[in-house]
């Protein structure tokens, strides 16, 4: 007796479930008492591949259920490029999530606070002070000069943030060169990702191979995985070999900034709207299909019903005369006349057929709920990059309550967004900046230059240290926040710089010192006019007070000033 074996028996063969059964054909019944009952979650997407399907859970509860399973290792960086930039381009909601987001990350541009660490320095706090103060001072200045912090010349410090994170966003990634001026202060080039490719020269393959490094979407990495060059293609194809640190310095000299999140082993950055290109697309589909829709039914007024087999009396060709007067025929009630206005709009029909009825032609074109439907989208769009809806599309009508937690969430992500652009975009060009003044003797900043050379990465580092601060959205109820900081202030719960950072986004030291210069120049201007007896002096200790108030502030001027000197 011959068994045939089913596909199916097969796909359970040796798994525990089955057991061996023989019957003459396929039209035979099965018996029941030789094999077991398995049910659909017993099933595996692989089980005519894999003979065992039983072997682990894949995510499945049953055949086919999750679909096709795709490997992402392979993208299409190209198309993905070309498509974000095109959405950038001409889908109003690609625009306005993009332009939301680079306004609330980067608004004017993003400020340095220099933080060096003075115990590991050995240095007091009034020098520690002095260096912030005067390197912020010079870094503001260079940001403020194009023809200084700009290759091209035509962009502040502030406007390359907004142009680096802009085509980070929509290109997945941007290069950043770092080249220096005449002076010694470095200017930046931005080079969008799409000219960053592997080059078409056999001889730089060959000499990246001798060097014993592999070249995978116009990087080119070692053993390690460390970025080692880029290469840049200029409009005739041509490519340019740019290392990322300087062969005899140690400079940084080029790196790729990455738009989003990548994953372990990802080279080069995917684009913010690859997740929603889509979505994106075909929404602005269906709102420019409803738009052409309510704008050809607009078209159409109105269109009139025969009820009889007659001949139409034709009223669009005659109806709608422009006369001061029109006339028409005498009935039994005498005779009728219309007067129209010169600019009257529409038509009016009459003497129509008997059995002749105008209707308004009715359409339920626009979709009445488009609205509903295109919210229900946009909220997917925006929590899908961590934007509150209100915020994406600047509609706010919730609450109190609802609205500070809608500030509150995105202000995490703020937060979150500026650390990690600190840390992969500005402090390269701090430092950089930072370098480029010690050697040229603007700074001082004892044993940096040392331990940059000798590689001593905590005196390098605590130099180094710095924060960055963007701007800051207004509290919704600012009362009701400077009472509950205020509260907390008193409690030593939080300090007066992070009070003064998070709800005016300025540095405690540098509003003392503003505040101090306005006290004194507020004394100086009621101290004469109290004199000549312009203003009422309702207070009759004011003189006394403010003359005490201007030997306290000179004696401390005159203490700062000694201490400085010492």
């Amino acid at each position: 007796m011959l068994r045939k074996e089913s596909s199916f028996s097969k796909m359970f063969e040796n798994s525990g479930y089955y057991e061996e059964m023989e019957h003459r054909d396929n039209s035979l019944p099965l018996n029941s008492k030789n094999h077991k009952t398995i049910t659909i979650d017993d099933l595996n997407a692989f089980g005519m591949k894999n003979n065992n399907f039983s072997n682990g859970w894949s995510g499945e509860k049953f055949l086919g259920g999750f679909g096709v399973t795709k490997d992402y290792e392979i993208v299409d960086y190209w198309t993905l490029r070309k498509r974000s930039k095109q959405l950038f381009t001409e889908n109003l909601y690609a625009r306005g999530l993009i332009r939301r987001l680079i306004t609330n990350e980067i608004n004017k541009g993003i400020s340095l606070e220099a933080t060096p660490d003075n115990k590991i320095l050995n240095i007091s706090d009034e020098e520690a002070d002095e260096f912030a103060e005067t390197i912020e001072r010079r870094f503001t200045i260079w940001g403020k000069n194009q023809t200084l912090c700009d290759h091209a010349r035509t962009d502040t410090f502030g406007s390359l943030q907004r142009q680096a994170r802009l085509m980070a966003i929509v290109s997945g990634d941007v290069l950043v060169i770092l080249r220096v001026n005449k002076n010694g202060t470095p200017n930046i080039q931005l080079v969008d990702a799409e000219n960053v490719r592997t080059p078409n020269s056999d001889k730089m393959i060959r000499e990246s191979k001798a060097r014993g490094n592999t070249i995978e979407h116009g990087v080119e990495l070692n053993q390690s995985k460390r970025h080692i060059a880029y290469y840049v293609n200029n409009s005739k194809g041509k490519s340019t070999r740019i290392a990322t640190t300087g062969a005899r310095t140690g400079r940084k000299q080029a790196f790729l900034y990455y738009g989003t999140e990548k994953l372990l082993g990802e080279v080069r950055g995917q684009s913010l709207l690859g997740l929603v290109i889509q979505s994106l697309k075909e929404i602005d589909r269906y709102r420019d299909s409803e738009q052409r829709a309510a704008t050809v039914n607009a078209m159409l007024a109105l269109w009139i019903e025969k009820g009889e087999d007659k001949l139409s009396s034709n009223p669009f060709n005659s109806g709608a005369i422009r006369k001061d007067l029109v006339e028409t025929q005498d009935d039994a009630q005498g005779r009728k006349d219309v007067e129209f206005s010169a600019n009257m709009p529409g038509m009016i029909f009459q003497e129509l057929q008997h059995g002749e009825k105008p209707h308004s032609y009715d359409t339920k074109r626009p979709n009445v709920n488009f609205a509903v439907f295109e919210e229900a989208i946009i909220n997917a769009i925006a929590w899908a990059n961590e934007m509150p809806p209100e915020i994406m599309t600047l509609g706010f009508s919730s609450n109190y309550s609802a609205s500070q937690a809608a500030v509150s969430e995105f202000k995490m992500y703020l937060e979150k967004m500026r650390s990690d652009f600190g840390d992969c975009f500005l402090d390269h060009v701090y430092k950089d900046f930072l370098l480029s003044e010690v050697l040229s003797d603007n700074i001082e900043a004892k044993g940096f230059l040392e331990a940059y050379r000798t590689n001593q990465w905590d005196i390098y580092g605590a130099w180094g240290l710095s924060t960055w601060a963007g701007a800051i959205k207004p509290a919704i109820d600012m009362l009701k926040m400077i009472k509950a900081y205020s509260l907390a202030e008193k409690e030593g719960w939080v300090t007066n710089d992070r009070a003064s950072k998070d709800i005016f986004g300025m540095k405690f030291s540098k509003v003392v010192q503003q505040n101090t210069r306005e006290n004194k120049q507020k004394v100086e201007m009621t101290k004469p006019l109290i004199e000549a007896g312009l203003v009422k002096d309702e207070n009759p200790q004011m003189a006394e007070l403010s003359e005490k108030l201007e030997e306290l502030i000179e004696s401390m001027s005159e203490k700062n000033i000694g201490g400085n000197n010492e």
